[in-house]
């Protein structure tokens, strides 16, 4: 019978002999080098690979007797997930910071696995054709990897469901070539996350924004309406510190107009947009508000000495209300049940693994943290925390933080706004806690407490960012209270506000003001030549002081030279 060695056909001599050939002929054909030996071995049982043997008569006698000798695909071709590919399809960004969502991480995962298998493959018969001195033969074997991947896509039960087969060899040969050429980046669409998808330009963005931003706070249809009447020639938009008309029909560098028609629709998206809107939100609201509403602010703890601070709202009375909450205790306290279930399973990962010969002295905890497999590939936790982690739906507030678990968790990077969609501060966060050291937080002084460190935000299946717990960087309100680790958390939070800060205003220095006035009135001062008025000529002593004589004079004398004074300025 056939035997299969590194996904290639062999034969043994004991086969040979009992399709009714000898064993001279056997000898022969091995000395002249019609076959070639895969394993010599005692007693009949040396090895032939199948696929060296030239006579066509001694293979037609084996088929004969044994079968038609095929390769199975399956057992040559062996699929197996690339953890490698998945680990780094999670962590991928898109240039514009968005990640991959979950069901393109496992489709681009199981085409890298496939490609994976094909190469395998193909290394293995491409050595056995050279051990028979012959060549694979690329167009043939690519129709059947053609067939192969089909059935492989098509199989609800195989690894590779879900990802598109080929439709010709052409592109299955130029896709398997950039995949070993170029790896995992050649499965990702060049135009993933580039400007393409933008709608508008960032000239025009900018524009319907400085429309946007003025204080008497237009609504979104007057900036519609007023962009529309810019690019219909009816209204005139220019730059009020440069003096610069903004042209209707400039085009880029490809002759494309830049300023196209645009739904309102569109002009909303780009409005609401939350970075925009944060741009300019203190031109339409004022400063105060701006403070209030959207940026963020130092979070602080109080005091917990006496004196330390005095108020006159210290005093607060309050009164418990009476349980009538004819109240009856139920059978068994839910909280005692989920506590014993813990001390269960907490009992239980600590004992000693049942096989001590193979593990001494390691529970099964130490088993399982331990002996992981080394084969594995860490997995990005903002992507695995999907699965695995709590689900809390919160917003974003102030652009600068979101309650999570009764704690409030601030965004590491203020980039983070850039994905969410406009107007929506609704994320999802995904955490785990994990046990507190006794570092004696606001709220969690107790040793043995489960904290969160970090959560993932999501919108809508898009990954947004991490946000840290915050309760580290509060500081102390009362001065003289103060620790190094108080201001440490003071400094740290004054550098963020002062990211913030600069994130909005390298944002605003984009953004031109604008006047507009109506296209027939911009007309009439253009074209209507200004007067030049000639300056009139001084009339004399029009800057001299009123005059003092020289020296003391007589009533007579002074009123004489008021009089030749006067008659000398007719």
């Amino acid at each position: 019978m056939y035997q299969y060695i590194d996904g290639n056909l062999a034969i043994s001599v004991n086969d040979w002999m009992e399709a009714g050939l000898t064993y001279g002929q056997f000898r022969m054909d091995s000395q002249r080098g019609y076959l070639e030996i895969a394993d010599r071995r005692t007693g009949g049982n040396t090895l032939i690979w199948v696929s060296s043997i030239k006579r066509p008569d001694r293979m037609r006698a084996i088929e004969a007797a044994l079968g038609k000798a095929h390769v199975e695909q399956s057992d040559i071709y062996e699929v197996t997930v690339n953890t490698e590919a998945r680990a780094y399809f999670s962590q991928y960004a898109k240039p514009d910071g968005t990640r991959l969502d979950a069901a393109t991480v496992e489709r681009l995962t199981m085409k890298a696995s496939l490609f994976d298998a094909m190469r395998r493959g193909m290394e293995r018969q491409q050595a056995a054709k050279a051990r028979a001195g012959k060549k694979l033969n690329k167009g043939e074997w690519l129709k059947e990897m053609l067939a192969w991947q089909t059935r492989q896509c098509l199989n609800t039960d195989g690894a590779a469901y879900g990802v598109r087969p080929y439709t010709n060899t052409r592109s299955l040969e130029r896709a398997f070539k950039a995949y070993l050429s170029d790896g995992y980046q050649s499965l990702i669409s060049g135009n993933v996350g580039g400007d393409n998808a933008r709608k508008v330009s960032r000239k025009v963005e900018n524009l319907i924004l400085a429309l946007w931003r003025t204080n008497d706070k237009p609504f979104v249809a007057r900036v519609h309406e007023l962009y529309n009447e810019f690019i219909s020639g009816t209204r005139e938009l220019y730059d009020t510190e440069t003096g610069e008309a903004y042209d209707p029909k400039e085009t880029d560098s490809e002759g494309r107009p830049i300023f196209v028609e645009l739904s309102q629709a569109t002009i909303w998206n780009y409005l609401k947009d939350v970075v925009n809107t944060t741009a300019v939100y203190a031109d339409r609201n004022g400063h105060f508000d701006y403070q209030n509403a959207l940026r963020p602010k130092h979070h602080r703890k109080v005091g917990q000495y006496s004196l330390s601070k005095i108020s006159m709202d210290d005093v607060a009375l309050s009164r418990k209300a009476k349980v009538a909450g004819d109240y009856v205790e139920p059978a068994y306290d839910p909280m005692q049940i989920i506590a014993d279930d813990l001390a269960d399973i907490e009992r239980h990962n600590n004992e000693l693994h049942p096989l001590q010969k193979t593990y001494p002295g390691m529970t099964r905890r130490d088993v399982l943290t331990k002996q992981v497999n080394p084969d594995l590939k860490p997995m990005d936790m903002a992507y695995l925390m999907q699965w695995i982690g709590n689900v809390t739906e919160t917003s974003i507030r102030n652009n600068d933080w979101c309650m999570v678990d009764y704690t409030g968790f601030e965004l590491k990077d203020f980039a983070s706004l850039n994905r969410l969609k406009p107007n929506n501060y609704r994320v999802t966060a995904y955490w785990l806690p994990k046990e507190d050291t006794g570092r004696g937080t606001a709220g969690h002084g107790t040793a043995g407490h489960e904290t969160v460190e970090t959560v993932y935000l999501y919108q809508d299946g898009v990954y947004i960012g991490e946000a840290e717990n915050r309760e580290k960087y509060a500081y102390n309100e009362c001065e003289a209270e103060r620790t190094e680790a108080d201001n440490a958390a003071m400094l740290h939070q004054q550098k963020r506000v002062a990211k913030f800060d600069k994130w909005v205003k390298e944002r605003r220095a984009e953004l031109p003001k604008v006047g507009h006035m109506d296209a027939e009135l911009a007309e009439a001062i253009n074209t209507t030549p200004l007067e030049v008025v000639p300056e009139a000529e001084q009339p004399l002593g029009y800057e001299e002081d009123e005059w003092t004589p020289p020296c003391p004079l007589s009533e007579g004398e002074l009123a004489e030279d008021y009089a030749a004074l006067a008659i000398s300025r007719l």
